[in-house]
């Protein structure tokens, strides 16, 4: 059973944490290494979220091999009631071509500064991080947890073409 929420709602909550939150945990999988988990900076560009990687990374040679990935953000919480969060499924990929580097950079770049000298200035410890590229997660499906709204009762949503479609809460039934 589904019940549909007012999609500003929806839309606003996912882009207050996507806005609030910095880190994201990106889930990949490879068939002979198996599933895994790596945290980066990420900065959003309209609901595509960006982040630099090296290519010798694990997770960045699981995107070559298979584009099909997960990501999930959410603040710290002390309690289980306060949990509140997203879980995205998309693509990620390299970032190719100019203008589309120089966008999403200008995103990145925005959001943390810092990095701009990093990977502009590559000296000592900072010169794994000046080999970094940009990478961008494309989202095809959102879920929003907000368990100070209810235990068990996550909104999800379709994204097409950069846009959440209609919002529905699945309700889970008591246990």
């Amino acid at each position: 059973m589904a019940v549909s929420v007012r999609d500003e709602w929806f839309d606003q909550q996912v882009l207050d944490l996507l806005d609030d939150v910095h880190v994201l945990t990106l889930a990949t999988f490879h068939h002979d290494t198996g599933p895994w988990a790596a945290d980066v900076f990420f900065a959003r560009n309209g609901l595509d979220l960006v982040f630099l990687s090296s290519a010798r990374s694990r997770h960045a040679q699981d995107l070559a091999a298979d584009a099909r990935c997960a990501v999930t953000i959410h603040p710290e919480s002390p309690t289980w009631q306060s949990i509140r969060g997203v879980q995205l499924r998309g693509r990620a990929r390299a970032v190719t071509g100019a203008v589309e580097i120089a966008r999403l950079l200008g995103a990145y770049f925005g959001r943390f500064p810092f990095a701009q000298a990093i990977v502009g200035n590559p000296v000592g410890a900072t010169a794994r991080a000046a080999g970094a590229r940009p990478y961008v997660f494309t989202p095809e499906w959102v879920r929003l947890i907000d368990n100070t709204r209810g235990f068990g009762r996550p909104f999800e949503a379709a994204i097409r073409d950069g846009v959440i479609a209609h919002a529905e809460q699945r309700v889970v039934p008591p246990v």
